[in-house]
């Protein structure tokens, strides 16, 4: 019970690290809870870059979403990567920092319930960033 407990602990304190790490470099996923996104599934490996208000009409043609997102982000210094793919139920995106550099890392599912995934993120406009 003890061993759980520590190892419980231990990777509590890992995840809270790599989110920091994340955070740290202005890195930070926005939630697409509630709003209609009508997106067609690309590939994880290749995200929608939006860095002005008219990318971001052309990714989201939806007034309401346009609105809701336009107040998460600045885009004299920020932009957006929009992941949108098919696969999972237990697929996973993960932003990670690692030596001056943004890493998503993508975990492949073991179901084969397909399922659609969208995740949008904001980061420093001139950020470098890499997806693995």
């Amino acid at each position: 019970m003890r061993a759980l407990a520590s190892g419980l602990l231990v990777l509590t304190v890992f995840l809270a690290g790599t989110a920091w790490g994340a955070e740290e470099k202005g890195v930070k996923e926005i939630s697409l809870t509630g709003l209609k996104i009508m997106a067609a599934p690309g590939q994880v490996a290749k995200p929608t870059v939006i860095t002005s208000a008219d990318e971001l009409a052309k990714a989201f043609p939806s007034k309401e979403v346009q609105e809701a997102l336009s107040k998460q982000v600045d885009f004299t210094k920020q932009q957006l990567l929009f992941f949108s793919w098919a696969g999972s139920g237990q697929d996973k995106l993960t932003a990670t920092s690692e030596n001056g550099e943004v890493i998503f890392k993508y975990q492949r599912g073991r179901t084969k319930d397909l399922r659609r995934h969208v995740h949008l993120f904001v980061l420093p406009k001139d950020a470098r960033w890499v997806v693995r």
